[in-house]
């Protein structure tokens, strides 16, 4: 297999498991004046292709599951899972599951997973011990690793559903500490504009927002001017509809496709409420 073509494989991983929802909205001050409502419920399903240039090469999906206990926390259970097209498989195989179980009530994390197959093997778990104020890094069943985490610090995951509970204005400053385990790390994305874009045949009015990446690293530091954007919904949902980033072997896009809304529990119903300002073409 080619360099690049290996490369890129690997980069479409990390832009849909970590790059993407890890260290962008960090810090440690608290933000409970800034949080709305759950704009989410269990059952909700979004499912997004992930292009390299033009060449389409893997589907990604986020689903948040039933609110459960987890360590004498009521938690939320959010999943996120990617794989690759059958005709990239023969050349590098990809199937990856990302779990979070998150106290949404109080911002932080319980437990993080990562479970890799494929081409390549990977089982990592992460435990946040609130007590010493501390992230346990688990690999393979072992711990390789204990750092300090900062209050209400979010998983590389469940930072992405609380960003969803932001209020979003255009040249704010978004911010939230976030740890995968091996660091605890201060992130920053700013609202840059109000925007609307074509994405799968439908238009949506949008906020623009960009995430600094010197946190992290990898392709995004050996191109000058790698950046990466998101483009979420102006409805209080905030639902991301078009992820894209500009690195050193060319530009990478993910697309909402598809989205089912969740389902009440009090109500015992789906949610079908359209998209705020989802405008058919």
């Amino acid at each position: 297999m080619p360099l690049n073509h290996r490369f890129m494989i690997k980069l479409i991983v990390a832009l849909i498991g970590f790059c993407i929802f890890s260290g962008l909205f960090s810090s440690h001050k608290s933000h409970s004046s800034s949080m709305l409502k759950l704009p989410f419920l269990p059952g909700e399903v979004m499912t997004y292709k992930v292009k390299w240039a033009f060449i389409p090469a893997g589907i990604a999906t986020l689903r948040v599951g039933s609110i459960t206990e987890m360590r004498g926390n009521r938690v939320h259970h959010f999943i996120l899972e990617a794989k690759t097209y059958p005709y990239i498989d023969v050349i590098y195989k990809v199937r990856e599951k990302v779990e979070s179980y998150t106290d949404m009530e109080r911002g932080m994390s319980i437990f993080y997973r990562i479970i890799r197959r494929g081409h390549s093997k990977k089982d990592v778990s992460v435990l946040f011990d609130w007590k010493n104020r501390r992230a346990e890094y688990i690999k393979d069943g072992r711990t390789e690793k204990s750092v300090p985490v900062l209050k209400g610090t979010a998983d590389p995951l469940s930072v992405f559903y609380i960003f969803r509970c932001m209020k979003l204005d255009i040249n704010r400053v978004l911010k939230r500490p976030v740890s995968d385990g091996k660091k605890c790390v201060i992130g920053i994305a700013r609202v840059i504009k109000k925007e609307t874009i074509t994405v799968s045949s439908k238009r949506y009015s949008t906020y623009l927002v960009q995430p600094e990446i010197r946190h992290i690293g990898g392709v995004f530091k050996k191109k000058k001017g790698s950046k990466l954007l998101i483009w979420v919904t102006d409805d209080q949902r905030h639902i991301p509809v078009r992820i894209k980033s500009e690195v050193a072997v060319g530009s990478f896009t993910a697309d909402l496709i598809s989205y089912k809304s969740g389902k009440s529990a009090s109500q015992g119903k789906t949610d079908h409420l359209p998209l705020y300002n989802e405008k058919p073409l």
